[in-house]
């Protein structure tokens, strides 16, 4: 059995791309990466994780290949996959997924893409993130289960010395959706430190310094 995972897009360059270059999948940081290699082993497949706007290939191991590609709109593996796996929802998977018509098919959307934003909708199984999607989507006639996101498995206690009060893990760069302003205001006077995860704006750093909230913004 064969099956490839689709994923959203390399970053750009000044966006740290080799974050998410890894050595062996023990050391992978990306949950579905890792969500990925082990569905694989529960199938006994193979199978390529593929992002967009990149050009690489990595071979983990036996069971799973990791690829960068310019376009889906081109791009098609050498052998004809048995599941294809959408995690993301994203506008240009359909132009890969739709040539594959008699192909297994998964969809796993994000935020508001939790049901497709296209006219293409002929997947198998839909998986979402709450109560609310899954009545949604079932009510279109589709087949919908929940699904709650795992960890990856380095993701555990570790005996080390705490350095922050908060650890608040969300991209600047969508700031209108995930409210950095409404959480440093919150905080700011409480003496509390803060570590913000994901990528971060001038606007961001200026806001954190004029309002004295202790902020450390990791990247």
């Amino acid at each position: 059995m064969k099956v490839i995972f689709l994923r959203g897009a390399v970053p750009p360059a000044h966006e740290h791309p080799e974050k998410l270059l890894y050595n062996t999948i023990e050391n992978c940081e990306d949950v579905w990466t890792q969500f990925f290699w082990h569905l694989l082993e529960q199938l006994g497949a193979t199978g390529e994780l593929v992002y967009v706007n990149g050009d690489r290939e990595f071979r983990v191991d036996e069971r799973l290949t990791e690829r960068w590609v310019p376009s889906l709109e081109e791009w098609r593996p050498d052998f004809k996959p048995d599941m294809i796996f959408c995690r993301g929802g994203f506008l240009y998977y359909d132009s890969f997924v739709k040539a594959y018509p008699d192909v297994v098919k998964v969809y796993y959307g994000a935020g508001a893409r939790y049901y497709p934003l296209t006219d293409f909708t002929d997947y198998d199984l839909f998986l979402c993130d709450s109560e609310r999607q899954l009545k949604d989507i079932r009510s279109k006639g589709k087949k919908a289960e929940l699904f709650i996101k795992p960890a990856a498995s380095l993701f555990c206690p570790y005996d080390v010395k705490k350095q922050y009060d908060v650890c608040f893990m969300a991209n600047g760069t969508q700031e209108a959706i995930k409210r950095h302003e409404l959480l440093f205001r919150s905080l700011a006077g409480t003496g509390l430190t803060i570590l913000n995860l994901g990528n971060y704006t001038d606007r961001l750093m200026l806001l954190a310094a004029s309002i004295g909230v202790n902020v450390r913004f990791e990247g």
